[in-house]
């Protein structure tokens, strides 16, 4: 039988290693969906900032600032997000953005601490 676990085989590594795998996996089939309900959709919508995980033509993890001002980011549907930014000069997520690439974004609204985790892949940058 296929795993259907929300999570990659590195943290399922970590996850056994502390004894925490089955209740692990009880809680993020719960919490990790393969959509964005109504409400995370809305708060990526509403965050002037939102951090881009990415990684660097050597494997090098980068974390970055995408910004803009309120609805920079919008959610067409549950299942994407459209970006109106680009990353600052020199800064390493300017060649994980292309098509196929995997990132992961952060968005947190500061005065609540309320935040939600999306991954993915780029469908389309405005230069495809």
């Amino acid at each position: 039988m296929a795993d259907k676990s929300p999570f990659h085989v590195g943290e399922q590594a970590v996850q056994a290693r502390f004894g925490l795998r089955e209740r692990l996996a009880q809680t993020g089939a719960r919490m990790i969906r393969d959509f964005m309900p109504d409400e995370h959709r809305e708060l990526f919508e509403d965050l002037p900032f939102v951090v881009a995980g990415s990684a660097d033509k050597h494997g090098r993890l980068w974390a970055s600032l995408l910004t803009g001002e309120p609805g920079f980011v919008r959610s067409p549907n549950a299942r994407s997000l459209r970006i109106r930014a680009q990353p600052l000069p020199g800064d390493p997520l300017a060649e994980s953005l292309a098509a196929g690439k995997a990132l992961g974004l952060l968005g947190i609204e500061l005065p609540t601490r309320r935040r939600n985790r999306a991954n993915g892949h780029v469908a389309h940058t405005a230069s495809d």
